[in-house]
């Protein structure tokens, strides 16, 4: 008989959420790139591809999908870890992909019960789980949300997105299973100009977060080519730009959520409480009093 994947525990199975309620923003480019940048000897990581209708994780990192996350989620009770290892991805780095199924019809044969439990079977063979989403705000999202350390809110600097954004934050807000869930949020602003280029029409990074009462955890320089390039050849900004705009800034991006998360895990948690996963680290770096 096969030994489910939770015997066999090597990881510290961190998940983090992706999400932007706007498509077209850099949901996938910021994912594949955080996962990317999180990679280190030790470290092992695993994105999935959980916009499931039309996901191109595999796209953007050059991989050709034989198998996919439908795989799982159709024997999702019954998960070991040689069907995982046989269905995940590897990319060149080294870091392995979940991708998303083939076709968009079969998105609707997934049930949220069946995505959750393919999440909580495969993210402790691996120390961060990064998710990438879709626009949706559904059950499914919500219930991906819940999972999650961390939620990376993706907006870029126009109104709409800010608009959108600020529609998200007062959801999560109002959201309390199974804790606020506006405490997990690093909000990243993607593609922004400096003053010089602002005449396209672009809103300031400092009126966004006035406006959103939160603050810009990241700041990603727009640089269309550099994405383009990326994208085309399956490499991640980070992987050969980490020095240099606007990789210099993912990564830093990558290593925030890291330290947050590493600091909540060395954070002693009283005797009879459960383990405080969704403020101390944040506001640890952002100065945050609460």
């Amino acid at each position: 008989m096969k030994k489910p994947a939770t015997e066999q525990l090597t990881g510290a199975g961190h998940v983090i959420v992706v999400y932007s309620p706007q498509g077209g923003v850099g949901v996938t480019t910021i994912a594949t790139n955080i996962a990317a940048a999180l990679m280190r000897p030790d470290t092992r990581v695993l994105l999935i591809d959980c916009d499931l209708q039309f996901g191109d994780v595999d796209a953007f990192l050059n991989l050709q999908a034989q198998s996919t996350i439908s795989d799982l989620t159709k024997v999702a009770s019954d998960i070991d870890r040689e069907l995982i290892e046989n269905v995940l991805l590897t990319h060149g780095s080294g870091l392995r992909v979940l991708a998303a199924p083939t076709h968009p019809e079969q998105a609707y044969d997934i049930s949220t019960e069946d995505l959750q439990q393919v999440i909580s079977a495969v993210s402790p063979l691996f120390d961060y789980v990064i998710v990438d989403t879709s626009v949706q705000y559904d059950d499914m999202t919500l219930k991906l949300f819940e999972m999650a350390e961390r939620i990376v809110l993706v907006a870029v600097p126009t109104i709409p997105s800010v608009r959108n954004a600020r529609k998200m934050l007062e959801i999560f807000d109002n959201l309390e299973k199974p804790a606020k869930l506006s405490d997990r949020i690093v909000f990243a602003l993607n593609r922004t100009v400096s003053e010089k280029e602002r005449g396209r029409g672009t809103v300031p990074a400092e009126s966004i977060a006035s406006h959103l009462k939160i603050e810009v955890a990241a700041s990603i320089p727009l640089d269309e080519r550099a994405m383009l390039t990326s994208v085309n050849q399956g490499v991640p900004l980070v992987a050969k730009q980490k020095s240099r705009s606007p990789g210099r800034e993912l990564v830093e991006l990558a290593e925030l959520l890291r330290k947050s998360i590493e600091a909540e895990d060395e954070s002693p948690t009283p005797a009879g409480q459960p383990p405080q996963r969704s403020k101390s680290g944040l506001r640890a770096l952002f100065g945050g009093t609460g």
